[in-house]
């Protein structure tokens, strides 16, 4: 609440108060935060939200050594707030785990790291701004450098010396994704790979110097910013508000941000932010903190020596329980071979839960707990209170309706005995027959995990039971439950990104008690498809296709929306009618729209439910072979995924790019899945993230007024394109040759709004097919155009022009 009202007040009249791109891409801030700085970190993110920046904008990288203190920080504010970590943020990262002070390796070290964590934001955000944790922000400066990057895409704060070209400081500095500002990123990591091995290696800073001095046109990309609106250290003064004026003075200085450079030592740069007012955090409370977290682990060292601490926490969830909750429980509290004081159990419940927890306390030990969180949450919900809760160094998460074998905790507390750096690992999971559909189901999950465990794969957690070390399980997670039954997959998905293994036990069973409705595993099925769903747009689409492969709106079997396959016919129609000689091939390529053109996604969704509950009809009741059986239960499967995808899709439409005035740029890697119909999965480049358009495929534009130009970017890839390869149908008219114009990687359209402006419009670019050769009896592609950014510049408004 408090944060929440201080936004509302910090929200002045003047006339930059937004905090979002007009393109509707709201630029991101880029913290880099090493051990021993939490305290920088925690002052800089207070300080961002306090201007009224939104949490999920922020981005903080670090390595993975200090990522658990990093998320304990930004999760103190707010669970929105990105941590990135990756094994080159890591590289010698044991050196960086204090301070370090300007000019020493370490710092070296840091800067670079910084310039690699912008490089990949770039790639996949249109507006990155990067700020050094000394750096205390006092309005929010957003707004204003949206209106620098319409014309310059590099904007760098300046340290305030008498010289030319001006001494830039990378402490803070703004970039949008454009070739030039690649360019200069990739210029400057050339330059530092070219000095690796050497025992004088410069700084970020330094080499962009050498840059700029050996090539000045570079300044034509980069604007350096007021410094009476971005001071340094050398300002301080101006932030004392020390005495009164010698005269009336029309006006006051109104800095963005104060940047406490020019002094060297952690000590000396809070002393500067604390007198210019911008060290926000209470010192008091932090020693304090501090002081009780000490006290706190020596307790617990002194327990430690008076008694046995457990090894692990059994967390059991009481959800789809499929049985009696005592019998489950008393399965691990009861009947397992290992020593009772190794290990724990901890019974979480929603506060609307029915449970008999006098009776369920008698299954219980004293070292056992019964948990209730506040309202009735999801499994995950669950598992993430009772990960809070353990104080064990493992954790073992299982389903309430996973039934232990007397030998499941002996053998994780062996393996982890064996393997002392284990990070997780799975139990086998088994399913226990009897019932109609257990057959079904056990072969289902032995495929599943089958592929799970192949070596061209990554490792997924068995959801039944599977344990983490704690530690592990603080950096990367904590579940995400709002993805319902996804939200295992995806945190074995970050386990992956962050270098962590997930191991096997393959001697020890835990055994899955399947419903025995069919209809009961087709609505997780849903719930799974939901969740993916509403995870893959609140995720780095790279990331996220790394993992999890395309969104259903892309790749060759993409499910389209109506009004979209009606726009692509209506396409294929015209353009047939204005080239007669084409018109067949042209006509010929509408035949798969056709049913999609008809028929809405709500309307399709509903015929395969239909078929999915006849489907469900024969398996459950009616006598046919195992084979049909086994081929219908796949089916009936596939559809449930398709059937969610559909629904979420009816209820999160397409969105379009809002072009605004002025001229904006976007990257596919961050605006195709949102804005592009037709696209085929990312691929990279050198540096570079582009994707393959289909043959024919779909943009939508919210254009304002007159007549701008829309700049598809493919870098050439495929040469030897000429305008009479392609048709441009924007609403519903055709593009005459004289609006195409081709330019080595740029093919660009002229593009007039309608009459009526604000308005969406389809753009549907058609282009000669391009065949891409099978592969081990697999039919290639149809391809159409490889893009890497999309542009679009409105002619009738001032712009400056890419260098």
């Amino acid at each position: 609440m408090e944060n929440r009202e201080q936004r509302r007040l910090e929200g002045r009249k003047d006339d930059m108060t937004g905090t979002n791109d007009p393109a509707g891409f709201a630029p991101v801030v880029a913290l880099f935060c090493t051990g021993g700085m939490e305290a920088f970190l925690s002052n800089a993110i207070k300080g961002i939200l306090q201007t009224g920046v939104e949490a999920r904008q922020i981005y903080v990288g670090c390595p993975l050594n200090a990522r658990r203190s990093v998320k304990s920080v930004t999760r103190s504010y707010s669970a929105d707030i990105h941590v990135v970590s990756n094994p080159r943020f890591s590289e010698n990262a044991s050196e960086m785990t204090s301070y370090s002070s300007f000019g020493s390796r370490s710092f070296t070290e840091i800067s670079w790291k910084k310039v690699f964590f912008i490089r990949q934001l770039i790639e996949v955000h249109a507006h990155v701004v990067y700020a050094d944790l000394d750096v205390s922000w006092i309005r929010n400066p957003l707004p204003y450098l949206i209106q620098v990057a319409r014309v310059y895409p590099i904007a760098i704060q300046t340290e305030g010396l008498p010289r030319f070209p001006p001494a830039l400081c990378w402490g803070f500095a703004s970039f949008t994704q454009s070739k030039r500002t690649t360019a200069f990123l990739d210029a400057l990591i050339e330059f530092h790979s070219a000095q690796l091995g050497s025992d004088d290696v410069d700084d970020d800073q330094v080499a962009a110097q050498h840059l700029i001095e050996n090539d000045i046109t570079w300044l034509r990309d980069i604007c350096p910013l007021p410094e009476m609106l971005f001071p340094n250290g050398l300002g301080y003064r101006n932030l004392l508000n020390s005495g009164a004026s010698p005269c009336r003075i029309e006006g006051e200085l109104m800095p963005f941000v104060f940047h406490a450079n020019w002094t060297v030592g952690i000590e000396d740069k809070r002393k500067l932010l604390t007198g210019t007012g911008t060290w926000l955090l209470d010192d008091a409370a932090l020693v304090n903190q501090a002081t009780a977290t000490e006290a706190a682990a020596a307790g617990a060292d002194l327990a430690a020596q008076s008694e046995p601490s457990p090894l692990l926490t059994v967390i059991y969830p009481v959800f789809d329980v499929r049985g009696d909750v005592d019998a489950r429980v008393r399965l691990w509290t009861e009947q397992q071979d290992l020593d009772s004081p190794s290990y724990r159990v901890i019974v979480v419940a929603g506060a609307g839960t029915e449970l008999d927890e006098a009776r369920l306390r008698r299954v219980l030990r004293s070292q056992d707990a019964i948990l209730r969180v506040a309202a009735d949450g999801r499994e995950a919900d669950y598992w993430n209170e009772g990960a809070q809760q353990a104080g064990t160094p493992w954790l073992l998460f299982v389903e309430a309706h996973g039934v232990a074998q007397r030998d499941n905790l002996s053998t994780l507390a062996a393996w982890i005995a064996a393997n002392p750096d284990g990070e997780a690992c799975n139990f086998r999971i088994d399913n226990i027959g009897g019932h109609h559909v257990a057959a079904l189901m056990k072969r289902w999950f032995a495929e599943i995990q089958a592929g799970w465990s192949a070596s061209s794969t990554w490792p997924r957690f068995h959801r039944t039971a599977f344990a983490i070390r704690s530690d592990v399980f603080e950096e990367v997670g904590p579940f995400e439950p709002e993805y319902g039954q996804f939200a295992p997959p995806l945190l074995s998905a970050r386990m992956n990104q962050c270098g962590y293994a997930i191991s096997a036990l393959p001697t020890s069973v835990v055994m899955h008690d399947d419903s025995r409705e069919i209809s009961h595993h087709h609505d997780d099925t849903a719930d799974y498809a939901q969740g993916e769903m509403n995870a893959r747009i609140a995720n780095d689409p790279i990331f996220f296709e790394k993992y999890f492969g395309p969104p259903p709106s892309q790749d060759a079997n993409m499910i389209l929306a109506a009004r979209h396959a009606r726009s692509m016919v209506g396409a294929l129609v015209v353009t047939a009618l204005h080239r007669p000689r084409k018109a067949m091939d042209l006509l010929a390529q509408t035949t798969p729209l056709w049913s999609a053109a008809l028929v809405s996604l709500r309307d399709r969704a509903r015929m395969l439910a239909a078929r999915t509950a006849a489907d469900e009809f024969l398996v459950m009741h009616l006598p046919v072979s195992e084979a049909t059986l086994w081929r219908r239960f796949l089916k009936a499967h596939s559809r449930v995924v398709r059937t969610g995808q559909m629904i979420w899709m009816a209820h999160n439409p397409l969105q379009s790019l809002q072009t605004r005035m002025g001229k904006r740029k976007w990257p596919i890697a961050a605006t195709g899945r949102q804005t592009v119909v037709g696209l085929y999965s990312m691929e990279h480049l050198g540096e570079g993230s582009f994707r393959w358009t289909q043959p024919v495929f779909l943009l939508r534009l919210a254009l304002v007024a007159g007549q701008g130009t829309l700049t598809l970017e493919t870098r050439n890839l495929r040469p030897g394109l000429v305008a009479s390869d392609m048709a441009v149908v924007a609403g519903g008219r055709m593009l005459s040759s004289t609006d195409i114009a081709i330019d080595g990687g740029k093919l660009t359209f002229n593009i007039k709004a309608p009459s009526v402006p604000p308005c969406e419009t389809d753009v549907v670019v058609i282009v000669r097919e391009l065949a891409e050769p099978s592969v081990n009896d697999q039919p290639g592609r149809r391809l159409g155009l490889p893009l890497f950014s999309i542009s679009f510049n409105y002619v009738d408004s001032y712009n400056r022009s890419e260098a």
